[in-house]
Parts: structure tokens; sequence; C-alpha cells
């Protein structure tokens, strides 16, 4: 039966990690350019209110002490002023002056931007590649950055690079011409199993089916001695009573 790629989880996650980027870019950019703007001018208007309110309420006391009070024009922008006041500060809560570092933050956010292209290429690649790998051993291949589409019979695979599989799930399939392809398990679902099938074919006593190593015999022997020597759930139970 052949086997047949897909993207993994890992691509998919690239995928999200650059959505969640592009939305804590558009969300630095709307504080920055729409809600601290804003926030400025409801706080200069409050500030500006407030400090007009506190003069009327002085000269309405200063001329209360000699027996007068304030003009009708001057009660009139009390009034309005007062109302000024109570509409940008609902409940008595007055607003807030954005702090001197937001707009610093708010840069950070917007930066974020610059992290979307290397996950959307990534996600991009593992959705254009695809390998299988047929039950006369032909790997089909679609997608490589450098060797693009194409089909190495059986024949042609030369040998298999293991030397970062187990380190970063990637292995070099090596063509007879020298050419080698690349396989990246981390970004690519069922790879693994291409990996194990030429691995385990070309050399069988340092890989299985599954791209895993092999246990030498004497690692094996020893596995095997550990076991028999273990005494029996039983025996050990009886030997801790003791």
């Amino acid at each position: 039966m052949a086997i047949t790629t897909s993207p993994a989880f890992s691509a998919w996650r690239s995928l999200i990690i650059a959505v969640a980027f592009v939305i804590l870019s558009a969300w630095g950019a709307y504080d920055l350019w729409v809600k601290i703007p804003h926030q400025e001018q409801v706080f200069s208007l409050y500030d500006a209110a407030k400090t007009r309110l506190a003069e009327l309420d002085a000269r309405k006391t200063d001329r209360e002490n000699r027996g007068g009070g304030l003009s009708q024009a001057e009660v009139a922008e009390y009034s309005a002023t007062k109302k000024i006041l109570d509409a940008l500060a609902p409940g008595g809560t007055a607003p807030t002056q954005p702090g001197k570092f937001n707009r610093v933050t708010q840069w950070f956010y917007i930066s974020c931007i610059l992290c979307v292209p290397p996950f959307v290429r990534s996600f991009w690649r593992a959705k254009q590649q695809s390998y299988r790998l047929e039950e006369d051993g032909a790997l089909h291949f679609t997608g490589d950055p450098a060797l693009e589409s194409g089909v190495w019979t059986q024949a042609e695979i030369a040998d298999i690079d293991m030397s970062a599989w187990m380190a970063k799930s990637i292995a070099h399939v090596v063509h007879l011409d020298g050419r080698r392809l690349m396989l990246d398990a981390y970004m690519h679902r069922n790879l693994h199993l291409i990996v194990g099938a030429i691995a385990s074919r070309l050399h069988p006593a340092q890989w299985d089916d599954q791209a895993k190593i092999v246990k030498s015999g004497e690692e094996s022997g020893k596995t095997a001695a550990a076991i028999a020597e273990a005494p029996a759930p039983d025996e050990a139970l009886d030997q801790t009573a003791a």
C-alpha cells in the first residue's frame, strides 16, 4: 500500500501563529491611531472642563461673599460645563490619560506583522509539498524548493542520510547522481513512515520501518536479562513485606 503525506499539525500551527500575529498587529494599530488619540482627546476635554468649572466655582464663591453672584451667561456656562463633565465621567469615573509608554507598546504589537511572512511561507511550503512512496519503492515528490517535482525509483535511491533525524526529524534521500531530497517529518504527517521504509531497506541493522533506531543484540540481551531477573509481582510483594 502506498504511503502518502499531508501537512502535519505543525504546519497548521504555523498558520495559526501567523493569524495571531496579524491580530496583534491590527490591535496595536487600532490602539495607536484610534483608541489612544480618542482617549487623549477625551482627557483633554475633561481636564479643560474641570479647570473651567473650578474657575467658575471660585468666581461664584467670591461674588457671593461680596453679596453678588454669577451673571446669566456664566450660570449657563456653568450648567453646560457641568453637563460636559458628567458626560465625560459617567458615574463619577474620570477618564485617564494614556501612559507615556502606551505608544511604544503599540508599536511593539504592530511590529508583530514582520513575523507573519516566515510562518505563512512555512505553512504554504508544507501545503505545496507532498510525498508518496509506492509499493515498488518509487518515491514521488512535489513542491520541493530545490528539486521541484519528480519521481525516484527504488533503484535510483542510493542512500538516506539520517544524521539529523533524531535531533530534527529531518532525513535526506540521496539519488545516484548525488542530488539530495530533504524530508521534514515535523511538517508532514506520515512522512516518518516513508523515511522508515527507505531507511529500514537500506540500513536494516540500524533503523526499523517506523524510523526508530534498532537496538543492538547486546542491548536487547541486556533488556531481556533484566526482565528475566526481575522478581515476579507476588515475589516483590513478599520481599517488601519481609
